[in-house]
């Protein structure tokens, strides 16, 4: 599998091959992003799912702190969004919150997932 640094510190299945998309499932990339502890790569999906519902779809960087459109890309952040706007396509689904208690990880992430999903 391919893999890209994200916020030079996580790594994930490279976005930047568009057929790599399609063969990704969002329930498989949640549990993947679960047991290896990336809370801060499922609070960005969460975060970018529910701002949908909020009429907000612009992307927030890590890097810069800044908040640009989904048309105005800063290129050093170019991989950071590619993952958010993937995370705006993908749904939370009910068995994927379910799946939080089962999948192993540590206590922390499940926490954390869950303390930002109630938000």
């Amino acid at each position: 599998m391919f893999f890209v640094r994200y916020s030079k510190m996580v790594h994930f299945p490279c976005l930047t091959d568009e057929r790599l998309k399609t063969l990704i499932e969002p329930d498989v990339a949640w549990k993947y992003l679960l047991f290896n502890n990336r809370e801060d790569m499922l609070i960005t999906w969460i975060s970018a799912y529910y701002s949908k519902f909020e009429g907000s779809t612009d992307i927030v960087t890590r890097s810069s702190g800044q908040t640009c459109t989904n048309k105005e890309p800063d290129a050093e952040d170019t991989e950071e969004i590619q993952i958010q706007r993937l995370f705006l396509l993908w749904d939370i689904t009910q068995s994927m919150i379910d799946n939080i208690c089962d999948v192993c990880c540590m206590t922390r992430t499940k926490e954390i997932v869950l303390d930002h999903l109630s938000r």
